[in-house]
């Protein structure tokens, strides 16, 4: 049984000013806590760590594991599961499996960032392979991918550049959509990027100074940029992280503002830190150290979501297939572990739903949501919930 308030509780709303480019708060809606359905189908095939699930037209799932370092495709009615490509850096093969992205119909985009090259499928078949060589990627270059929409475009984000074309340090991504049949790169927005976060990635721990027997202290890695989800609509979604919001960017159209979600920031208290400290060490099992003593690098508040930690791109952003986002909260003395907010098109929060401690969303499908659920070993396994 999920930890979920099993009732639809009716959402109260007073009202909302708006004007062209913006939406302006003059009041709160109070979110409308869901629940799940029950899964209408399981994979008993072991997975270590899924980070994409792309549902087919047929009803089989792609499904992305970065620890195995595998790409298959599963059918949970008969529970058969068949490699797609391989590793390696010849035609069809990659050298770290990704996020899925979907881009229309059956096709799927996989970025292989170790490799700088892009997996092109249709269905469970991998038909192109685009390499550094390749003349878009070249056009590409060291931008960053956020995802894809329909008609292959890539939604990018870029760093200002000097007139040699080196990469200017900057406190700020562009966001970009480029099409890779015409080379055209159009402008989007802006984001605040990692480089203007005062969180450290983290990971290495520090020692004390000194001859003395030395303590391990564990840098917290929080990094708390702005994030972008493509959907295949050619809809972008703009997680924004002061104030917590969701920008909202229609093909052809200027971005428009969301309200604030949660208007003030949270100072990161004691109990806070423990919090998400204990979070970290059930899903991901670092660091080794469930004391604040031996923790460090926190930050001065609560952010609403992080980049994940432990995944290839781990953007807490999943597009849902009803136009709206899903969005993996932050642990913390009052956001319980598992929480995810769902983030209408007007930028409204129009729900919230909590997992179990051991459950994460990784996928979407037409009707459905996919979640990885993780037993005592660490091994995970594939479960499908209907939606909504």
């Amino acid at each position: 049984m999920h930890r979920l308030v099993h009732r639809r509780t009716r959402r109260l709303c007073i009202g909302l000013s708006i004007s062209t480019a913006t939406w302006t708060p003059q009041f709160v809606c109070a979110q409308v806590p869901v629940s799940l359905k029950p899964a209408s189908a399981s994979l008993a095939h072991e997975f270590t760590r899924i980070v994409g699930v792309r549902e087919l037209r047929d009803g089989r799932v792609l499904v992305s594991d970065e620890k195995e370092n595998s790409i298959v495709v599963a059918d949970l009615r008969s529970g058969l599961v068949t490699p797609v490509g391989r590793t390696g850096r010849g035609p069809g093969e990659y050298t770290q499996a990704a996020p899925l992205w979907i881009a229309g119909g059956d096709s799927t985009v996989m970025y292989d960032m170790s490799s700088r090259r892009y997996l092109l499928l249709d269905g469970a078949r991998v038909v192109q392979t685009l390499t550094p060589a390749d003349a878009a990627i070249k056009s590409i270059g060291l931008d960053l991918p956020f995802g894809v929409e329909a008609g292959g475009r890539f939604v990018l984000g870029t760093v200002p550049r000097d007139a040699s074309g080196r990469p200017r340090m900057t406190d700020s991504l562009y966001v970009l959509r480029f099409d890779r049949a015409t080379g055209r790169k159009d402008s989007v927005s802006r984001l605040r990027s990692v480089m203007m976060t005062s969180e450290a990635a983290g990971g290495a721990p520090a020692t004390a100074g000194g001859g003395a027997a030395t303590k391990k202290v564990y840098q917290i890695g929080m990094l708390a940029p702005d994030q972008v989800a493509a959907f295949p609509d050619g809809w972008l979604a703009i997680a924004r992280v002061a104030p917590y919001r969701v920008d909202w960017c229609a093909p052809g159209a200027r971005c428009v503002s969301g309200p604030p979600i949660d208007a003030t920031s949270q100072p990161m208290t004691e109990r806070d830190k423990q919090a998400y400290l204990d979070a970290r060490r059930r899903i991901d099992a670092w660091p080794p150290t469930n004391k604040l003593e031996e923790t460090a690098g926190w930050p001065s508040t609560v952010p609403a979501f992080v980049v994940q930690t432990g995944i290839t791109e781990g953007s807490p952003l999943l597009p849902l297939s009803d136009g709206r986002v899903l969005i993996a909260r932050v642990p913390s003395s009052s956001v319980p572990s598992g929480r995810y907010d769902v983030v209408s098109r007007k930028g409204v929060r129009d729900a919230h739903i909590t997992l179990k401690e051991n459950e994460r969303f990784v996928g979407v499908g037409t009707q459905s949501l996919f979640i990885a659920v993780q037993n005592a070993d660490g091994v995970e396994r594939l479960r499908r919930h209907p939606w909504p």
